[in-house]
């Protein structure tokens, strides 16, 4: 990474799967993104987002299993931020720069899950009756 950028991490909800990894940001106000599948180390994502107005962007991601989506972001910082939006295989959320527990109320998480930070990492664990 270079004198002007900033990595921060991502969490993200793909097709009812979660996904972890970073984002770098660019002086320029655009940057990339990489992301894997915390269930199946196959499952990557990656793609790249820009900064449209003020407090606004878009992310556009390609995931190796043909998924691809448009994701549209509300900045709450500099470094901070979500998005949402939807793919072919269903609903795509992310967040970028949050811990996991305000992440988790940006996300759209799949029904009946929530996510948990453990000693393995973030999972999506069954929500108890």
């Amino acid at each position: 990474m270079g004198l002007f950028t900033v990595k921060l991490p991502v969490i993200a909800i793909l097709h009812g799967d979660l996904f972890v990894g970073n984002a770098v940001a660019y002086l320029n106000r655009k940057g990339t993104i990489d992301l894997q599948s915390v269930l199946d180390a196959n499952g990557k994502c990656f793609g790249s987002f820009q900064f449209t107005g003020a407090k606004t962007g878009v992310a556009d991601m390609q995931c190796n299993d043909g998924a691809a989506a448009r994701l549209p972001f509300c900045a709450l910082s500099s470094f901070s931020g979500y998005g949402s939006g939807s793919t072919p295989n269903g609903p795509a959320s992310f967040t970028f720069g949050l811990r996991p527990e305000v992440a988790a109320l940006h996300l759209i998480l799949p029904p009946g899950k929530k996510l948990v930070e453990g000693s393995e990492g973030l999972r999506l664990e069954s929500v108890k009756s």
